[in-house]
């Protein structure tokens, strides 16, 4: 199950965190033209805003859930982001904040987790009626009825 969980996941994560914002700077006109990358800075607040956004919803999730595959693939996205050129500094800032943020904060759950340890078995009270493991009681052995029940 895991080899197929741990790829559905992650192509929801690129949704969210890459192609979401792809799409909507485009419908609503937030774009450069690649043959003028001098523009690239003109929509560097909104890139900010969606990319913090999105980012600090995986950051939220990994917190919450201890999710690996959440925090491998929302770093991978992040280094992917700030490794293509050019970038607006708000947006380059963002990324890479997050691209250690996330792995920190699995290693920082995980650590918590095991310190806390709120899971484990329960310890259950010694029964004395049951307890078969002393060698001073006798075993099992017949009920009397009458003496149990009385006469008549």
């Amino acid at each position: 199950m895991a080899l197929i969980h741990a790829p559905l996941r992650f192509f929801l994560i690129l949704p969210l965190s890459l192609l979401f914002p792809y799409s909507l700077f485009i419908t609503l006109g937030l774009y450069y033209s690649p043959s003028h990358p001098e523009h690239y800075g003109r929509f560097a607040w909104p890139g900010f805003g969606v990319t913090f956004g999105a980012n600090l919803i995986g950051l939220f999730v990994v917190l919450m859930r201890c999710d690996i595959v959440w925090a491998v693939a929302a770093t991978w996205i992040c280094a992917s982001i700030w490794s293509a050129r050019p970038k607006p500094a708000p947006v380059y800032v963002t990324v890479i904040l997050f691209t250690a943020l996330h792995p920190l904060a699995l290693f920082g759950t995980l650590l918590y987790r095991r310190l806390t340890n709120r899971e484990g078995r329960i310890a259950l009270p010694i029964d004395e009626e049951h307890d078969t493991g002393s060698s001073n009681r006798r075993g099992p052995r017949e009920v009397d009825a009458e003496g149990l029940w009385g006469s008549g």
